[in-house]
């Protein structure tokens, strides 16, 4: 397990900025939800006005590899979580980005009301994420870390 500091989420974040990933590491490193809570999040969860997001459901992998949504393991998964206004921000530019790809894409946009989508309004494949995830951590010159480990991250920059 390799828990990134202050200092080098910083960095992450930097290196991020306006891409498809700057919006769910924002929310991974500042709420610690798990990969697939995170792409289980629809527009609906988020309220804007009083800054919080609901974690309802999330992503998993059938046994026929396939990605569906299903409800959280335990009763106390199911939670409202508060955000910052930098989190907030973010997810502004994500939704007016994700505006831009559902009129680029056209009839071939599947909506899903994600928060978190490919290209054409589909989930985000994890194993994608997670690929893509290692390659943002190589460029901006950080150990490499699991996904899963900016749970611990945020677990760690909390108790500050």
């Amino acid at each position: 397990m390799e828990i990134l500091d202050e200092r080098q989420i910083s960095q992450l974040l930097f290196a991020t900025k306006e891409s498809r990933y700057e919006s769910i590491l924002h929310l991974a490193v500042t709420t610690g939800m798990r990969q697939m809570e995170l792409l289980g999040l629809k527009w609906i969860d988020l309220d804007w006005i009083m800054q919080t997001i609901k974690v309802e459901r999330q992503l998993v992998r059938s046994e026929q590899e396939e990605i569906q949504f299903a409800s959280l393991k335990t009763k106390f998964g199911r939670r409202m979580v508060s955000l910052g206004s930098k989190v907030i921000e973010v997810l502004r530019n994500q939704y007016e980005r994700q505006r831009v790809e559902r009129r680029a894409a056209g009839n071939l946009w599947t909506e899903n009301y994600l928060i978190f989508t490919n290209d054409i309004g589909g989930h985000l494949e994890p194993r994608n994420l997670q690929r893509d995830f290692k390659k943002q951590l190589r460029d901006a010159d950080l150990p490499l870390t699991r996904f899963h480990d900016l749970r611990r991250t945020a677990a760690s920059l909390m108790r500050w």
